[in-house]
């Protein structure tokens, strides 16, 4: 709707109000507010927002306005951009924007850039952000709404969101549940009361409207929009009088404007202004003049006359360079009131104008969709073009896109197979799994035309591509593509190279296995590297499955050497970084991804960026730090519109928020999590089945059923002699251990000795390598209660970078030697609490106590959750350090940059500090930081 700000805003005192005190409390606390304002059409958002934004300039708020629109809804950030970069001064200059790295994650980058100047920013002065026609926003634009918001609760940054009510795209009310669910407060738009009305009435005639006015301007039931034209309708017809200050009605009749509502004000036109209101419903909500003469194919002369009768008749209005309807309504209204193949054919024609102006592809695209008809091969190509570029930020819409370039194909169409196989890709991508799997099988059933090569390409393409995924679905398409006939055979050998891959990262070494020894002679006579990298790459998955370490670590090597630069999809130094954490030397994981972390930030690789933070999370899990482990975790979670590679989210991010947890004794963790854990239970994913059993398991151990906690273990005890993980998807080194614990306390003896001897298998495959051999000596000292075995253990982990499985062993040995050595024991329970206490261990830490009580001596609580502690020094070191660098005013990113953490890991630090200290802004924080508390 077109800005009207020369009445008063009436009847949303209170509205008004609460934007008041929002603007008002950031600029005083520092905080972030959302407002979210929902109403009918017609019923005064925009004009409620046009008041946030004067109210929030008077008080000297920098302000920023995003308008959705409905004709570029699919112009990925398009809103967004237009408002960051208006102005004298924009918040995002065009020069930084061109230098935001490119590709699939630009949305990514550009999010951080925003979340960081929008932090700079509110240091300096508190900012107003309105968004209206949430409701039109492209898909990119809503995810930056979703997740900026909350990253910015701690800055002086106030949103007032506007959205239409009724039936909209599921985004949308994704988006406003997440606001509210985050605690926005909601404001929805009743009807005006009558003394609003009579305000109303009051502004709009310049006299205070008399009973019969009032009486007769009740049929517009409060609402905004119908009665301004009832009004204005009098006023145009003359019905209204002016009487000494008073507003009578001459008559009492709808006005025409209203009574025949836009139809029949249509209908009074002439013919050409008729014409050209019809043109401008086509044309969207706003259109530059010439564009209005262009589709027409008139001189702009010809078309001066008409549209000033369409302005004059109240349909239109003059917005400066730009024409626009003067309200949604009524554009909505015109274009509803054409016959639909008139509609399509006038878009159609529109468009052909907008592209003989250069207009860009994607900017008509939208409209492309709805108007062309069957065997349009010009619109195909240029939806398959928008598509292709939508692909790297708005995957839904590129999907849909897609998908009406297909369906536009005629059956016979040579362009259908590689048209579908794009389709099937981005809806994969998009998270349609089960669609692009429907659309997978009839294109490759025949329907579409495909010769069995041609087949076999398009599977191998969706297996590699599946690889990001899901390998089970990789598998699926490879073996499928090799029963086809008539393969040639470098085909053959590609498709076995891929499905051999993917059975070991899917965690099946034996499947692997066989299918390299009918491809190994062949790939290692052939001189292309890339076979040769993608050959080696399986091996190591199978070497490392089968507890060949050393063999795993050369095969790496020559992985290294010969992949291609920039692989994204699982990057060959990530697996290296995964199997040192694996076998008990997180150290070495966290040197590598530290080093893979600080590059891919240089180089705008957010797959990569993903991978390692992940891997990152475990690593720390691993090395005892699970404060930090959890919040790397989390910064991950926070990566909500980034795919997730490979069973990544199970496999690494839940695996370690739910071990933390455990150990931390947060119960309330562990629940807000076990619906991931539950569905990782029943995934066709045998190593993602199995990691979110073992996770099942543990939490039942954890809570003291000995029995659920075995039960839950049993596919993966099931599974414990054959190769590959059987428990954690990325294989723990001390599992053996845990499980042989399990076992014991539910007296099953049998069990706990197949994992003693999976456990003593490896150490002997593994000579050099002593945590193996600790973690057998340690399982067997379980089994045997062998004090020997244990005391073995120990010394075998005096240099371990396993701080918790040492302090397990410490507290096994304890517990044997308690009744003939007690001072012993003391010591030995001393050093596994200090271990437990280091790592914020607090369950594991209440149990070394409790088990010091038993003899005889008490230890005090020298940890605690937050709620336990105050001030300072209830933080970590790394929290520490974060708050310290905020205080002194460094955003996020700066404060990441300093510490070689992401602004994700960052923002996961200050948040769990804000916690601790009882403070919700960088206000409050830095005033207690300089308080000294």
């Amino acid at each position: 709707m077109l800005p009207n700000d020369r009445t008063p805003l009436r009847g949303r005192d209170t509205e008004r109000a609460l934007l008041h005190r929002r603007v008002g409390a950031a600029r005083q606390d520092g905080r972030g507010r959302v407002v979210v304002v929902a109403g009918a059409p017609g019923s005064g958002k925009s004009r409620l927002l046009q008041e946030a934004r004067a109210l929030a300039a008077d008080a000297g708020a920098r302000v920023l306005a995003v308008s959705g629109d409905p004709d570029e809804h699919v112009i990925p950030h398009g809103p967004l951009l237009d408002a960051v970069q208006a102005g004298p001064h924009p918040l995002l200059p065009p020069d930084v924007l061109a230098a935001l790295p490119r590709g699939p994650e630009q949305g990514w980058w550009l999010r951080n850039e925003l979340q960081a100047r929008l932090e700079r920013l509110a240091m300096q002065q508190h900012v107003l952000v309105s968004v209206d026609d949430l409701q039109w926003c492209d898909h990119a634009t809503l995810r930056v709404l979703r997740t900026l918001p909350p990253r910015l609760a701690t800055e002086a940054v106030v949103w007032v969101v506007a959205v239409r009510e009724g039936e909209v795209d599921p985004a949308v009310s994704a988006t406003v549940r997440a606001l509210t669910e985050a605690g926005a407060d909601r404001v929805d738009l009743r009807p005006l009361d009558d003394e609003a009305v009579a305000q109303l009435a009051g502004d709009v005639l310049g006299a205070t409207p008399d009973d019969d006015v009032l009486a007769s301007a009740a049929r517009a039931d409060g609402h905004p929009l119908l009665l301004v034209e009832l009004l204005r309708g009098w006023q145009d017809e003359h019905l209204v009088q002016l009487d000494a200050g008073r507003a009578r009605l001459v008559d009492d009749v709808l006005p025409a404007r209203l009574r025949d509502a836009v139809a029949r004000r249509t209908e009074r036109l002439s013919a050409p202004a008729r014409e050209l209101l019809q043109v401008g419903a086509v044309l969207g909500r706003q259109f530059p003049p010439d564009l209005l003469a262009a589709v027409l194919d008139r001189p702009p002369t010809a078309v001066l006359g008409p549209l000033q009768e369409v302005i004059a008749a109240g349909l239109l209005a003059d917005a400066g360079e730009q024409i626009g309807f003067r309200h949604d309504l009524i554009r909505e209204s015109v274009a509803a009131g054409m016959p639909a193949g008139f509609a399509r054919v006038l878009r159609r024609h529109a468009v052909d104008v907008l592209l003989a102006r250069g207009a860009p592809t994607l900017q008509v695209a939208t409209m492309l969709a709805e108007s062309a008809a069957p065997g349009d091969l010009v619109a195909v190509e240029a939806l398959r073009s928008a598509a292709a570029t939508l692909a790297l930020t708005s995957s839904p819409a590129a999907a849909g896109f897609s998908l009406r370039a297909l369906e536009l194909l005629p059956a016979d169409s040579p362009l259908r197979p590689e048209t579908a196989a794009e389709s099937v890709l981005l809806l994969w991508q998009c998270g349609r799994a089960v669609a692009a799997q429907e659309l997978a099988a009839t294109m490759l059933a025949g329907t579409l035309g495909v010769d069995p090569v041609a087949e076999a390409q398009v599977r191998l393409g969706l297996a590699r591509f599946t690889t990001r995924y899901l390998a089970t679905e990789a598998v699926r398409q490879c073996e499928t593509a090799l029963t086809l006939p008539g393969l040639p055979e470098d085909l053959r050998t590609r498709l076995r190279l891929v499905l051999a891959v993917n059975h070991g990262l899917g965690g099946d070494p034996e499947a692997a296995d066989a299918v390299l020894a009918s491809v190994r002679d062949a790939v290692e006579d052939d001189a292309d590297p890339r076979l040769v990298s993608v050959l080696a790459r399986a091996e190591t998955y199978v070497a490392f499955h089968r507890h060949r370490w050393d063999r795993a670590f050369r095969r790496h090597q020559d992985v290294i050497r010969l992949a291609p630069a920039g692989e994204e999809i699982n990057p060959p130094g990530m697996w290296e970084a995964a199997m040192w954490t694996s076998i008990g030397q997180p150290a070495r994981c966290l040197a590598l991804v530290d080093a893979e972390l600080s590059a891919a930030r240089a180089d705008g690789r957010i797959g990569s960026l993903l991978l390692y933070s992940s891997l990152r999370a475990r690593a720390l899990f691993d090395a005892g730090r699970l404060v930090e482990a959890r919040a790397e975790a989390e910064s991950v979670l926070d990566m909500e519109d980034v795919d997730l590679v490979g069973g990544l989210l199970d496999l690494l991010v839940v695996h370690v928020l739910v071990r933390g947890a455990l150990h931390a004794g947060r119960p309330d963790v562990v629940r807000a999590d076990r619906a991931r854990v539950q569905q990782m239970s029943t995934d066709d994913t045998g190593q993602v089945r199995r990691n979110g059993l073992w996770l099942t398991a543990l939490i039942a151990d954890a809570a003291g059923d000995t029995a659920a906690a075995l039960a839950g273990a049993a596919e993966g005890i099931a599974t414990l002699e054959r190769p590959g993980p059987s428990l954690a998807g990325l294989p723990d080194i001390a599992d053996e251990v845990l499980l042989v614990r399990m076992a014991l306390r539910a007296g099953e003896r049998e069990v706990a000795v197949r994992a003693g001897a999976v456990a003593q298998r490896r150490a002997a495959a593994n000579p050099t390598y002593p945590m193996a051999a600790a973690v057998a000596r340690h399982a067997r000292g379980l089994i045997d209660d062998d004090e020997a075995c244990l005391r073995d253990a120990l010394r075998l982990m005096a240099d371990t970078e396993r701080p918790l499985v040492r302090a397990s062993a410490q507290e096994d040995l304890a517990r044997l030697v308690a009744a003939a050595r007690p001072r012993e024991a003391v010591a030995l329970l001393d050093d596994a609490l200090a271990a437990y206490t280091a790592a914020g261990a607090e369950r594991d830490a209440a149990r070394a106590r409790r088990r010091l009580r038993d003899l005889g001596v008490r230890r005090r609580r020298t940890l605690g959750p937050p709620a336990a502690q105050h001030g300072l020094v209830a933080l970590t070191p790394a929290e520490r350090e974060v708050v310290r660098l905020v205080a002194e005013g460094g955003t996020n990113r700066e404060v990441a940059a300093r510490l070689f953490l992401s602004p994700h890991t960052v923002n996961t630090h200050l948040r769990n500090a804000f916690t601790k200290l009882g403070v919700r802004s960088r206000v409050e924080v830095a005033r207690l930081v300089d308080a000294g508390r």
